[in-house]
């Protein structure tokens, strides 16, 4: 009104103007960028929405979350998470517009997630170069920033270990068989508990990769109980009827005595070396009606009760 309202309507200098209230969430740019990665599965997507998005740096955040359905859960509470993201478009020999993407979320050392590829919006399809996902829940910091149900299932049965899995490939949101990816993961100081016993798990290691719905594992490596549970040629046919799955397993002398918890006094109900080899088959549609397989195991000083 000071600067446009001085004149009457009909002068020749006047300037036709409204008036318009907008929203935070309609000016701010970390508030349209937010608003719009929420609403990614209700949206058809468009370069220009990426071209919007082109750089979020968000760093310093909170974010707390608190069940009041139950008020004896512990809240979710996490401080100083950071997310920055990076789109830059490219255009290939073949006329094709490719967005790389850089994006690193977390709160280290208690998670941390990051990822650089290149996504085709037209395709549905993406090219991961790399994504890490990184996790520690040996610290109480990382476990308080769980949902609160989560939390309580963490401390009910003593879960602990660090996490770290890469995944990379290509991804065809359209024609599932022409995805090809490549996973590893890493556990280390792992452990889980319920009642008197525990399962350790100093280390695992697996190494899986998934072409037109086929999945194969070609490493898994648990150590745990003073011994190794190794599984080899690990397949299933996702896109077959039925979903056959098929496995060779080795045991390697697990001691069953160390399952127990520190502080129990009871004899235990399971004690005993075990070693053995087998291999296993089943439908993972059907699981376990259609479950065959052989093997040997051997047990030596073992005492089961209560089987």
């Amino acid at each position: 009104e000071a600067v446009f309202g001085q004149l009457p309507t009909d002068d020749p200098r006047h300037i036709p103007y409204t008036l318009s209230d907008q929203a935070s969430r309609h000016r701010l740019p970390l508030m349209i960028a937010l608003e719009k990665l929420l609403r990614l599965p209700e949206l058809r997507l468009t370069v220009s929405d990426v071209l919007d998005l082109r750089e979020v740096l968000v760093t310093g955040a909170s974010i707390v979350y608190e069940d009041r359905t139950n008020p004896d859960l512990q809240a979710m509470r996490l401080d100083g998470i950071g997310f920055d993201l990076k789109t830059q478009p490219e255009q290939t020999a073949d006329g094709r517009t490719l967005h790389t993407l850089d994006i690193a979320f977390g709160r280290a050392p208690i998670f941390e997630l990051d990822l650089d590829g290149k996504v085709d919006l037209d395709a549905l399809t993406a090219e991961i170069a790399s994504l890490a996902i990184s996790a520690d829940l040996a610290e109480e910091e990382a476990v308080s920033a769980l949902p609160p149900q989560v939390q309580q299932i963490i401390r009910n049965y003593a879960i602990r270990g660090m996490l770290d899995a890469t995944v990379s490939g290509f991804v065809d949101a359209r024609n599932l068989q022409g995805n090809d990816l490549t996973l590893s993961v890493n556990l280390t100081d792992g452990n889980v508990a319920s009642g008197e016993y525990k399962l350790p798990v100093p280390s695992l290691v697996l190494e899986a990769t998934l072409q037109s719905m086929v999945a194969q594992v070609s490493r898994l490596d648990i150590q745990t109980l003073g011994g190794a549970i190794r599984f080899d040629e690990v397949r299933a046919e996702l896109q077959t009827e039925g979903m056959p799955f098929n496995a060779q397993w080795t045991i390697d002398g697990i001691h069953l005595r160390e399952a127990l918890r520190a502080g129990t006094t009871e004899e235990p109900k399971l004690a005993g070396n075990v070693s053995g080899t087998g291999q296993m088959s089943t439908k993972l549609g059907d699981f376990k009606p259609s479950m065959d397989g052989s093997g040997n195991i051997a047990v030596t000083e073992g005492r089961l009760v209560e089987i």
